[in-house]
């Protein structure tokens, strides 16, 4: 039921800038119960898939795999306001 958007080249520097690794004190935590990902983000470098990125909107929820980096605080700080927005979501 997935839909593939491809994302446009000129966007990628903001959103590698909502990935990166980031420390926070004030946590957001997930609204459901069972954490349904709406949204995936594929990254791809030279054509082959390097990680991806779930996310769920509506509950704030997401499962980053594929890098080395923290992503436990990724969400603080207005992340998915931003990659919302990137993503005319």
């Amino acid at each position: 039921g997935y839909k593939m958007v491809k994302i446009d080249k000129s966007k990628f520097d903001r959103i590698d800038d909502i990935f990166r690794e980031k420390k926070y004190v004030n946590y957001t935590a997930t609204l459901c119960k069972g954490e349904i990902y709406r949204d995936i983000l594929i990254f791809k470098m030279k054509n082959q898939v390097r990680g991806t990125a779930k996310i769920c909107f509506s509950c704030l929820a997401h499962r980053i795999e594929g890098t080395t980096a923290n992503t436990s605080d990724f969400g603080q700080d207005g992340d998915y306001d931003k990659l919302a927005k990137l993503l005319n979501h």
